[in-house]
This record gives structure tokens, C-alpha cells and sequence, in this order.
């Protein structure tokens, strides 16, 4: 939704700034940004899953009442 948003509302501020930015150029740096993050939450995710395993006492068991 933001990268919609930015498509429109950039081009239009864009010359009050002094800055040419067309709507494919917002597009292309929302798609890199996403995908930086996304990259980065794996990432985490994986340090997190060995952080874990590493700290953890014995495995995991499912308790039956």
C-alpha cells in the first residue's frame, strides 16, 4: 500500500524539492527496499533459530494431560 501511495504522491511533490522522480523509479526502490528487508528478517529469523537450539536444555515434548 505504501509503494502505491509513494507512486503517486512523489512525482507530485517532486518538483517542489527540486527532484525528478517518476513513478517507475518509487516502484524500483519500493521493490529493493522490500526486498532488503525481507532479507534481513530471514536472517534474523535464522540467528534466532540457533540462538534458540543452542540454549535450549533438551528437546521439545508435548505434554499430555
Amino acid at each position: 500500500m505504501f509503494i502505491t501511495t509513494a507512486t503517486v504522491v512523489a512525482p507530485a511533490l517532486g518538483p517542489f524539492i527540486g527532484w525528478n522522480i517518476s513513478p517507475a523509479i518509487v516502484v524500483e526502490f519500493g521493490d529493493a527496499v522490500t526486498t532488503a528487508i525481507t532479507s534481513v528478517g530471514a536472517v534474523v529469523g535464522l540467528f534466532l533459530t540457533f540462538y534458540g537450539s543452542m540454549k535450549a536444555e533438551g528437546p521439545m515434548v508435548i505434554k499430555t494431560s
